[in-house]
């Protein structure tokens, strides 16, 4: 097993790395401390599962750190390899009630500080300390025989939406908007989003809000970005056509899958130049397989463009509630989105206000 000093010098070396240049040799033993992590990964998703299923209605996946977003993160950051809080990753997405985030933060963290293999390290609380940019989630820190460490995020359904939308238009538009923010319109059309989502989470539907506020919440309903994403988001229902063939054909339902976007097919698709196969997936009952393969074409796919990841759940709509981003998917946060601002809002008052954004 290479040792920890190793890794980080390996680390150091890819930090030095161009953009377009992968060194194979590097990329295989990433591939190797990849792999460690999985020999955990069943036994840790299947304990938290168990810990929640009769308490919770939620979502459940993970995920392995991808190669291009480990280079990032060296290259961006002073963070050593082996320091990386998740090359394992697990997404819990419940509904729309912050007290649910916390009471499963509680029970997981109570488990694991009773627990000598999967031992609690910290919480990252992005919800009471939102990132710059409005990411609002809870990332709780296990580590694992004193050398792994596994990020497991808990958010709401509204949070992860925002997070999720976001992601779609980094990649549609080939901008980092999630790791390279800048106070430009459509950050900060995004931090009022998460504004928002803040208030009607936190306030009873009731609420009195300001006639600021209501004006902000009725810029982002007419904002030409909300209109950018629903042109993006209509691909998405053709692209989803594959899992749901998917979902016809697998009696058994696998639980490894491997999405491979092809970036460049859809910006063509939205800019109405036409394209199909957007979208492939591949899908594998074992592990090991999936593991193989999924090395084999990372390697193979870096300089396409192509956007590829690895996801294990227990059920394709799992799959499909935590990861819509991998398939351009924004359909449900536009709807509620719309559902907010028409809650908090009149009909006459967005009425003076289109009139008003018309004629100023």
């Amino acid at each position: 097993m290479i040792s920890k000093t190793q890794l980080d010098k390996i680390g150091a070396s890819i930090r030095q790395e161009e953009d377009n240049i992968i060194n194979s040799n590097h990329k295989k033993i990433i591939d190797e401390w990849r792999n460690q992590h999985l020999y955990f990964k069943k036994i840790l998703m299947d304990n938290i599962n168990n810990l929640l299923k009769n308490n919770f209605t939620f979502s459940f996946s993970s995920r392995l750190k991808r190669y291009s977003s480990i280079k990032r993160k060296l290259r961006e950051s002073s963070t050593r390899l082996t320091q990386m809080q998740d090359i394992l990753g697990f997404r819990i997405v419940t509904d729309n009630n912050l007290q649910n985030v916390y009471m499963i933060k509680d029970i997981l963290e109570n488990s694991f500080k009773q627990n000598t293999e999967f031992i609690f390290d910290t919480v990252d609380d992005y919800i009471q300390q939102p990132k710059e940019d409005g990411y609002r989630c809870l990332h709780l820190i296990i580590k694992v025989q004193n050398r792994y460490y596994v990020e497991i995020q808990i958010k709401t359904k509204l949070q992860h939406l925002w997070a999720t939308s976001l992601e779609v238009i980094s990649t549609i538009k080939d901008k980092d908007f999630k790791h390279e923010y800048k106070n430009d319109q459509l950050n900060l059309f995004f931090k009022n989003i998460s504004q928002i989502i803040d208030w009607h989470e936190n306030y009873s539907s009731k609420m009195q809000i300001t006639l600021k506020s209501k004006v902000k919440i009725i810029k982002i309903l007419y904002s030409k970005y909300l209109k950018e994403i629903e042109v993006i988001s209509k691909y998405s229902s053709n692209i989803k056509e594959v899992l749901d063939a998917l979902k016809i054909d697998n009696k058994k339902i696998p639980k490894n899958i491997i999405f491979t976007l092809d970036v460049n097919r859809a910006i063509d698709a939205i800019e109405g130049k036409g394209s199909d196969n957007i979208l492939k997936i591949n899908a594998f009952d074992s592990e090991k397989e999936a593991l193989t393969s999924y090395n084999q074409r990372e390697l193979k796919r870096y300089k396409d463009g192509a956007d590829i990841v690895l996801i294990s759940s227990y059920s394709l709509d799992d799959l499909e509630k935590n990861y819509p981003n991998y398939y351009l998917d924004c359909d449900e946060f536009i709807r509620c989105i719309k559902d907010i601002a028409q809650q908090y809002t009149n009909s006459f008052e967005r009425i003076i206000f289109r009139l008003l954004n018309l004629f100023f």
